[in-house]
């Protein structure tokens, strides 16, 4: 057996080192074949000759020392580790056949650096709708962040043809990991399906989110612990938090107890005891994944959500919505029609799915009667004419300008009329000309609305449709409102804007004081505001 351990581990590395040269991949391949007809826990079935052999590494947060560079194994020394996947029992449902792996208790006998450290869930998903997970299969990590297939000796096998995939990584209490870009899986020798390595412990490999998906740690990169109720994400205080669980753990009144030689969720690092308070504690890595000073931020998951596979005869319009009116007559009733997709599907069975229209100055009522029938969001502009425009007067395209600019009255007429959820933008883009006017579109607002509901539809209304643009998001914190946690922009104005709209129109005078992410990035006060 420790022979075919460390020939593996060289054919290992030779498919890891060699990017694409036919003759030592070859060698390799046939190597790791060899191996594979000699393992008794060769573990998928698939149609196709070999199953796909995907390299991946990452690190986990809680159990990674730094010093060593790799992640411990007290849990393989403690005898804990069970051989079978524990996934199934914390309701994680499989796709495409995965689920219920075991192991062979000799696979836990290696130790070193390709000793095995707990299990993990491996996740294929669509390269265009990454929301959607094609395949799932629990696999092994090792100490050196290796995530190995059943046996400890092979790259992960998957029971996929050749093409690109999202490939997702899930841990019992981390938060998963995306892969930024889908990965090639090429076609070889022998009816062969491979991949090179995604290395998502290096900083080069981009993921889903990438500004917050990873914790730097060191030069290398892990993902986020303390998701110990596997619920998709971290919370240290209020409803559904993970930290109670860890004082629940250790007995629920005494917080300086100490739970020994145990599997267990609330171990967030790892190391077979569950602590709350002293050296090594769990709960810290909770507080700290969410930020460690402010208590009440949550830390979301970065893997999207599962969306609904949409049948047929649904139609996915990633566009302006000046082409709804004729979408919408044009469809029958069991169609669905989505404009950018902000939001999950999910329990939606018939009829027109219209999340939200962009633009539709020339909609009639009708359809925007249907649109508040549907709750539908509009995203208006205020085109009117300014005596800006760039095309010359009897142009087509001016013509064109004219008639859209009559719209706008009617529009902002209509959807003030029927209620509809109204969010405010200017499509001024690649300007920076236009860009500086756009304070005046804002305070022009008031030829419709109040200067107060001006205000709240630029900032909290706003806020509230940016908050189901899903995928598109890069925001992980509440937007629009102004608590501690949320993400939300402070501007002192020197005036009432409430009373007078237009100091807006000047920001270099009137806008004092500027915090912007928690930075005083403008303050013309003279001292500096005291943060907390």
């Amino acid at each position: 057996m420790q022979l075919i351990r460390s020939l593996a581990s060289e054919a290992r590395q030779l498919l890891r080192t060699t990017v694409r040269s036919y003759p030592t991949r070859l060698a390799a391949f046939i190597a790791l074949a060899q191996l594979v007809a000699v393992s008794s826990t060769v573990q998928a079935q698939c149609d196709q000759p070999f199953p796909a052999r995907l390299p991946i590494r990452l690190l986990l947060d809680g159990p990674f020392d730094e010093v060593a560079g790799l992640m411990t194994d007290s849990l393989r020394v403690a005898g804990l580790i069970p051989t079978s996947e524990p996934y199934s029992v914390l309701g994680y449902t499989f796709r495409s056949g995965g689920g219920g792996e075991v192991i062979d208790p000799m696979v836990l006998a290696v130790e070193g650096s390709d000793a095995i450290v707990d299990w993990v869930v491996v996740e294929v998903r669509d390269p265009n709708d990454p929301g959607k997970c094609i395949l799932s299969r629990s696999a092994l990590i090792q100490r050196d962040g290796d995530v190995m297939d059943l046996d400890g000796l092979n790259d992960v096998g998957l029971c996929i043809p050749a093409g690109f995939y999202h490939i997702a990584v899930r841990h019992r209490n981390h938060l998963g990991i995306m892969t930024g870009r889908p990965v090639e899986f090429f076609s070889g020798q022998f009816g062969s399906v491979y991949a090179e390595l995604v290395d998502l412990s290096s900083p080069e490999v981009p993921t889903f989110r990438e500004d917050q998906a990873r914790k730097q740690v060191g030069a290398r990169m892990a993902i986020w612990s303390g998701d110990v109720n596997f619920d998709g994400r971290v919370k240290y205080t209020g409803p559904d938090n993970d930290r109670d669980m860890v004082l629940q753990s250790i007995g629920g009144s005494v917080p300086t107890n100490v739970e020994v030689d145990v599997y267990t969720q609330p171990d967030v690092n790892l190391d077979s005891r569950v602590k709350y308070t002293g050296e090594g504690n769990d709960r810290d890595h909770i507080l700290q994944s969410v930020g460690g000073s402010v208590p009440t931020t949550i830390r979301e998951g970065y893997i999207p959500k599962d969306s609904l596979t949409l049948r047929p005869n649904v139609h996915i319009v990633d566009t302006l919505a000046w082409v709804l009116d004729t979408a919408l007559s044009n469809m029958d009733d069991q169609s669905q029609l989505v404009f950018q997709v902000y939001t999950d599907m999910e329990g939606i069975d018939t009829g027109h799915v219209v999340v939200g229209a962009d633009h539709g100055q020339m909609l009639d009522e009708a359809t925007v009667e249907l649109m508040a029938q549907k709750g539908i969001w509009w995203s208006l502009q205020p085109f009117v004419e300014d005596g800006h425009s760039p095309w010359p007067e009897g142009s087509p395209n001016r013509t064109k300008q004219l008639s859209m600019y009559a719209g706008t009255d009617h529009a902002y007429t209509l959807a003030k009329r029927h209620r509809i959820k109204t969010a405010w933008g200017t499509d001024i883009l690649f300007s920076a000309a236009n860009a500086r006017r756009q304070n005046e579109k804002l305070t022009g607002m008031t030829r419709w609305f109040t200067p107060a509901e001006v205000l709240r539809m630029a900032t909290s209304v706003n806020a509230e449709l940016l908050a189901l643009s899903g995928l598109r998001s890069p925001y992980t914190g509440r937007l629009g409102v102004v608590e501690e946690g949320a993400l939300a922009d402070l501007l002192l104005v020197d005036g009432d804007p409430l009373e007078h709209i237009e100091l807006l129109n000047d920001p270099a005078k009137n806008l004092l004081l500027i915090l912007k992410d928690g930075r005083v990035v403008k303050n013309t006060l003279g001292t500096a505001p005291a943060l907390p």
